[in-house]
């Protein structure tokens, strides 16, 4: 079985991207990921936020910037340690775009087709690895948001009846968990590469998570063919959309984009 865990990420005021995104891995990845976060983190007051580590707010308001440095090196070094086959998989919605695409959408609209968005993708990792998935999600406020999407996502009769009946069960958990630290460092790195495209490089975790990587930023052109199929939280809608639209697409520098299907 695949275990994914996932976490959300936006601006403070929710109006540049709505980002879903996390890891995932067979069991016995997953509990070497956790005892090694464990490790690196046993000092720490509260769990690892990668916000906070990198801004050095809340408990890293006393540290350095090269203390914080290290220990995301650190931890960006267990997600990319090639023996532990950890992937990393985020889809990341830009609200002004969405606003005008979809003008009468609510304000959590991206954030839910983000959410769903991610899931229809993981059930094209699980078919490609002839496997089954169980979710897990920080529990928050958004729980019932995630489990409208998890409920319709897998209940959803796919045109490719290889990709139903992949998910297990949806779970919830706190930050105590590592690998929904770890999500939370991965949804970050997902909203950055949005937000800095066109603007700077590729951030250096990103860079290193490079092969285990697959980020889809929406654009224009493939919000409007989701409004043209139809309603874009439905998925129906997406099991609709181009296989392309399941594209993982990283952007490596301003000029030039790397795809890898999922």
């Amino acid at each position: 079985m695949i275990h994914g865990f996932f976490d959300d990420s936006a601006d403070p005021k929710m109006e540049d991207f709505a980002v879903c995104g996390g890891i995932f891995a067979d069991e016995a990845n997953s509990f070497q990921l956790s005892k090694r976060w464990r490790k690196v983190t046993k000092n720490l007051r509260e769990p690892f936020r990668s916000t906070n580590c990198e801004c050095q707010q809340g408990q890293f308001k006393s540290w350095s910037k090269q203390q914080c440095d290290l220990l995301m090196s650190e931890l960006v070094g267990i997600l990319s340690d090639p023996n532990l086959r950890i992937g990393v998989i985020a889809t990341s919605v830009p609200i002004p775009l969405y606003k005008e695409t979809f003008p009468n959408s609510h304000r959590d609209d991206p954030y839910r087709l983000a959410i769903r968005h991610l899931l229809v993708g993981m059930a094209r990792i699980a078919r490609k690895k002839r496997d089954s998935v169980k979710c897990w999600f920080e529990r928050g406020s958004n729980g019932g948001d995630i489990a409208k999407a998890f409920k319709e996502v897998s209940e959803y009769r796919f045109r490719d009846p290889l990709l139903q009946m992949r998910f297990s069960e949806l779970d919830f958990g706190t930050k105590l968990i590592p690998q929904l630290q770890a999500a939370d460092l991965v949804a970050r790195e997902g909203f950055k590469v949005g937000a800095n495209f066109g603007e700077r490089p590729i951030r250096k975790p990103l860079e290193r998570l490079w092969q285990h990587a697959g980020i889809v930023i929406w654009s224009k052109d493939y919000l409007t063919r989701l409004r043209d199929v139809g309603e874009p939280l439905s998925v129906e809608s997406l099991d609709n959309m181009p296989d392309d639209t399941f594209m993982t697409d990283v952007r490596a520098t301003p000029f030039s984009v790397s795809r890898r299907p999922i």
